[in-house]
């Protein structure tokens, strides 16, 4: 199989990293994501799915956001996926007042395997709220396209899937124009207890630059999801 398109997005990353970002004073955080999901085959490649998640960030001592989000999703073929979602959340904004946020996304996903490794590709188009932490996600709905890699690992055929992602967020319709504006870096793993139930843990650390007040986050997520 032809690695064109890995080698491509992988000279599209650095070129990325290279990108000088903004002089503004970057402050840090310590955040914490807990997470559900319940999915089942409608038909054939046709799967869909209902996700919980619940946020803490201010170094774990106060409530971020929580969402639910259903999501439908069909496989062409073992290469090829599209999907669909919305997610309706409740967050707590900069001045602390509490928000109903809404947003819908689309995307197309590409996946292949190299031996052990299986490597995903995927860009989504999502339109409404936006999670970078600034004050002007809570005044307009944003237009993100967000582009990611992940390279899962097949851990000598046991249960154990080890990963790794990197994910940038291009802001379409900025007032200023297009920017990029954020980036996540993030490892983990997902453990399959059975058929049917798997559990997942990550940490991710997430970059914020081009906006008013840019944050790294120390990010740490654990889950389980749960086929029907």
């Amino acid at each position: 199989m032809t690695t064109r398109p890995f080698t491509y997005f992988v000279f599209s990353i650095l070129s990325l990293l290279l990108i000088g970002n903004t002089a503004f004073s970057q402050q840090t955080d310590l955040r914490l994501r807990l997470f559900g999901e319940l999915e089942k085959e409608i038909v054939k490649d046709l799967n869909v799915s209902l996700e919980y998640e619940h946020r803490f960030n201010k170094n774990l001592t106060a409530f971020d956001k929580a969402f639910f989000e259903p999501s439908l999703s069909y496989d062409f073929n073992k290469q090829y996926r599209i999907g669909a979602s919305c997610r309706m959340g409740l967050s707590d904004n900069v001045v602390r007042k509490r928000k109903y946020q809404y947003r819908t996304s689309a995307y197309l996903q590409y996946r292949f395997k190299v031996d052990d490794f299986r490597i995903r590709f995927r860009t989504v188009l999502q339109y409404g709220f936006d999670d970078i932490s600034s004050i002007s996600s809570f005044l307009v709905n944003n237009l993100v396209n967000r582009n990611s890699v992940q390279v899962d690992y097949d851990w000598f055929g046991s249960r154990l899937r080890p990963y790794a992602k990197y994910e940038f967020f291009f802001h379409v319709n900025h007032p200023q124009g297009g920017i990029i504006n954020q980036q996540r870096f993030s490892a983990g793993t997902k453990y399959k207890v059975s058929k049917a139930l798997s559990l997942n843990a990550f940490y991710m650390f997430e970059n914020e630059f081009n906006i008013v007040s840019p944050i790294n986050s120390h990010i740490f997520g654990f889950g389980a999801s749960y086929s029907l």
